[in-house]
């Protein structure tokens, strides 16, 4: 179903497209505290044109396909890749992933080794999977490559038609991306195991230090490395959540304070009240 809100405007406690929501959006962006949800099991409502709010409310990303200008260029060894010309913000959406939607069975047909997304996956019946190949109609995702350290993260979503095996697929990036750096995406463990299994990809050609599966001549991190680079990273999430309670905090001596202040502010003016109506009183 679609909201009934009013006035162009939806409240996050009434809205049936927000609480239906497992994803949520806070600016016009994903929120950024949600980026390890599962994708099969996260989904975004967005209000449209058929909602009450007529898709004027803030629950909503999509209206631009392309929000930011994208260029295609050639890298060697992967052939075509997509580079952002602006600078794209943390939780932003970047582009809808869109293709030729098939069947399960239907992509295993498919001879040319194209990335594709799985849109919809049925826990109990294969053949109600649905997945869009992108290969012969598409748009710049298409040209989205792996990286190990990807920088963009896949969600789905609803817009104007709201069938269960029909959701859109989207990106929205996981942190923030500087003008002039390639977009990328995680292919996946199920996309690696085929290609390798048929001989299709020997190594993987992405930049990314932490990378899975580097070619001959790419240095790869030690497990020494690693482990430091693991301390220093659970060190940088214990000083944040030190800040975070000092934030929280001082935001609750304030609140106190303030309620203090207000209280004694209350008092005050029914005190000065009381002397009034005394006065008054003495003067008849």
């Amino acid at each position: 179903g679609y909201c009934k809100c009013e006035g162009g405007r939806c409240d996050r406690r009434t809205c049936i497209c927000i609480r239906n929501s497992t994803l949520k959006l806070s600016g016009n962006k994903i929120d950024p505290c949600q980026e390890r949800v599962d994708y099969h099991q996260s989904v975004l409502y967005e209000c449209c044109e058929s909602c009450g709010c007529k898709g004027k409310c803030s629950n909503t990303f999509s209206s631009k396909s392309m929000p930011y200008r994208y260029e295609i260029f050639r890298r060697k060894h992967v052939g075509f890749g997509c580079r952002t010309l602006d600078k794209i913000g943390k939780g932003s959406f970047v582009a809808e992933f869109v293709g030729e939607v098939i069947s399960k069975e239907q992509a295993k047909t498919r001879t040319i080794q194209s990335f594709m997304y799985t849109s919809y996956h049925h826990p109990t019946i294969d053949d109600r999977d649905t997945v869009i190949d992108p290969y012969n109609y598409g748009n710049v995702a298409r040209f989205f490559n792996h990286s190990c350290n990807e920088n963009l993260l896949p969600f789905r979503f609803f817009r104007e038609y709201r069938f269960v095996d029909r959701p859109h697929i989207g990106f929205f990036a996981k942190r923030d991306i500087e003008h002039g750096v390639e977009l990328t995406i995680d292919y996946g463990l199920d996309w690696w195991a085929m290609n390798i299994n048929n001989n299709f990809i020997q190594y993987c050609c992405c930049d990314a230090d932490y990378c899975v599966l580097p070619g001959p001549n790419r240095a790869q991190l030690t497990d020494e490395q690693m482990d430091e680079e693991c301390e220093e990273l659970e060190r940088e999430i214990r000083e944040y959540r030190k800040r975070i309670a000092e934030l929280k905090k001082a935001a609750k001596l304030k609140a106190q304070a303030k309620k203090s202040n207000d209280e004694a502010k209350n008092a005050r003016a029914v005190e000065a009240a009381r002397r009034s109506t005394r006065n008054s009183n003495k003067a008849n």
